[in-house]
């Protein structure tokens, strides 16, 4: 799941901002001050992460030259994301750039893998030419420095046979050589949920692709050479040791992909030509280095060989394995070089995850269709298509808001809708109990559709906040995570049930903690309640972050555009609110006070 993105030239955005995606991020702030830019970049994003795609979607935004930040004379949207390659920790991140130009309309035409630091992986492509530079010296730091991530083991149980018996941490065990590349094919098979698949983005847990490169490595001669140099025959390495880590590094530094290297067909989309360049860097190198030999040698033969740890980079394919059970040990796809393709991939299957649940949700129509400008519609089909419902769920989420009734849905012809609440065994129309609830349960309905019953698990929830009754019921988790945006879920509901959201919200993150929400709201009631639930130890601290867009008018040297502010531990918040947000009636009491004070002096 993306943890953080940062964006530069879009909308509001005229300076760098990032932002940390919690399970509850709350967007606040006063009208057209700019909470929607961030959402809609991410709706822009779900379209498509190589190329800004401002057809369709839900992201209601025009061009690419309509999104730039209107005081930067700027045609570069740059967006940052956290890295989702396994065998890179959190000091790493990405840097993307969108462009518009003669020949680019909202393409993406530069990633950087870098840190605070230096760039690890620099790529350029315009779609017909491509430029990779690579730094070598990071590379080797991370390999011979043991920071490639995956260094620690999951505990796991003891197996069968001493040969796959595996201690918590390689680095001081004695048997750190048991996964190599002659078994791990057949422990992966036998044992594959000891380990993450390599499609998925757990920082925490290594793939086996990871713990064979590290053991590998450890094993070899630590002499930075990435090659062999083989003259007439004769090995020649030790002779230009020195000479060959000088071209390595300076020629993975900047490697050009055009006719030069006689490469044809470069894929014009950019993740595509990535994965194509970084599966030929090798090559290109090679054949380079080969020719700077053979102009100083004359007729000799000149043959260039990866060394062991060549191979174990450019060669031997360790990650990607996507084949099925129980048939893991055939289906690697990338070496651990070609891995870094593995970034867009991985982004754009986050985006198409994404979820959104727009302000316009609700119908007053009874009969709702298969599709229609209300999101309730696809809604209800989706959760009456659903074949296991988390119909327990569904209840305690109706008891906290005290929502009354049974909920059901009646299909006809497979082409329309009822959706009926039964109060005291009467069946009575979503439409006919008011539009508070019309907006409030495609919310629910869309969080229910997304999870996959559970059984077997109990947890006891409070049904309400002063009520010390518990039920128990069954819970579902998600099968894997999701972001969900919600416009303003408090439209139409009466103070008491907008604080009550926020019960909701913390009651669904605690039982589905792969579930994260991102929140536009006016809602100071929702946020007054979310900093009780904290004081009172319902969420953790680090569970929710609230994002304040200041109106322009406010916006100085010392006060930004967007300031996150944390609810820390005794629920107070760790900045102000800008003027212009809380509530009318708070103020004008506030007004009303200050006045009687005047009159009566």
């Amino acid at each position: 799941m993306i943890k953080k993105i940062g964006i530069e030239n879009f909308r509001v955005f005229k300076e760098f901002t990032e932002f940390e995606i919690r399970p509850i991020t709350l967007l606040v702030g006063p009208n057209n001050a700019g909470k929607s830019s961030f959402t809609k970049l991410l709706l822009l994003l779900k379209n498509g992460v190589s190329k800004l795609n401002f057809n369709g979607g839900s992201h209601n935004l025009e061009s690419f030259a309509k999104v730039t930040n209107w005081e930067l004379n700027d045609k570069k949207i740059k967006i940052r994301f956290d890295n989702n390659l396994e065998f890179l920790d959190d000091s790493y991140f990405v840097d993307n750039y969108f462009i518009n130009d003669m020949k680019n309309n909202g393409d993406l035409f530069q990633i950087d893998i870098t840190n605070s630091n230096e760039n690890l992986l620099v790529f350029k492509s315009d779609g017909t030419n491509c430029r990779l530079k690579f730094n070598i010296d990071i590379m080797f730091s991370l390999i011979y420095n043991n920071k490639l991530l995956g260094s620690t083991y999951r505990t796991i149980d003891p197996w069968e046979t001493h040969e796959t018996k595996l201690l918590v941490n390689f680095e001081n065990s004695p048997n750190e050589d048991i996964i190599n590349l002659e078994n791990f094919e057949e422990i992966f098979r036998k044992n594959p949920e000891r380990f993450s698949d390599s499609d998925q983005t757990n920082l925490q847990t290594p793939t086996i692709g990871t713990i064979v490169l590290k053991n590998t490595i450890n094993k070899l001669e630590k002499n930075y050479l990435l090659y062999d140099i083989i003259i007439n025959s004769i090995n020649a390495t030790a002779y230009h040791k020195e000479e060959l880590i000088d071209l390595q590094k300076k020629e993975f530094g900047d490697i050009y992909f055009d006719g030069n290297h006689k490469l044809t067909g470069i894929p014009t989309d950019f993740n595509n030509a990535l994965e194509y360049c970084l599966k030929r860097a090798n090559n290109v190198v090679k054949e380079i280095i080969k020719t700077h030999f053979q102009a100083t040698h004359g007729n000799d033969f000149i043959e260039i060989r990866e060394t062991e740890l060549g191979k174990l980079l450019f060669k031997i394919k360790l990650f990607d394995n996507n084949s099925e059970p129980p048939f893991r040990e055939t289906g690697y796809q990338k070496t651990f070089f070609e891995q870094f393709s593995k970034y867009g991939s991985n982004l754009k299957s986050e985006f198409n995850k994404l979820q959104y649940i727009s302000a316009n949700r609700a119908s007053q129509k009874r009969v709702l269709a298969n599709t229609s400008d209300y999101d309730i519609d696809g809604i209800v089909v989706d959760f009456f298509n659903k074949s296991q419902k988390n119909i327990t769920f569904l209840k305690i989420i109706f008891e906290i808001l005290e929502i009354p009734g049974e909920l059901s849905v009646e299909r006809f012809e497979n082409i329309i809708s009822i959706v009926y609440l039964t109060i005291n065994d009467r069946k009575v129309a979503l439409s006919d109990v008011g539009f508070g609830f019309s907006q409030i349960i495609p919310i629910i309905l869309k969080i229910v559709t997304l999870t996959e019953p559970k059984e077997g698990m109990k947890i006891k929830a409070k049904t309400s906040e002063n009520c010390d009754e518990s039920n128990e019921f069954s819970i579902s988790f998600p099968t894997d995570e999701k972001t969900i945006i919600i416009e303003e879920p408090e439209a139409n509901l009466h103070p008491n049930l907008q604080s009550k959201l926020a019960d909701v919200f913390v009651e669904i993150i605690n039982y589905y903690p792969e579930l994260n929400f991102i929140i536009e709201t006016h809602s100071e009631y929702m946020i007054r309640k979310l900093q009780f639930l904290t004081a009172k130890k319902s969420i953790g601290i680090d569970k929710s972050i609230i994002y304040y867009f200041n109106a322009d008018k406010y916006v100085t040297a010392n006060e930004p555009k967007v300031k996150p502010i944390e609810i820390r531990e005794n629920g107070n918040l760790s900045d102000t609110f800008g003027p212009g947000f809380y509530d009318e009636a708070t103020q004008l009491q506030f007004d009303l006070m200050k006045l009687n004070q005047e009159q009566n002096n």
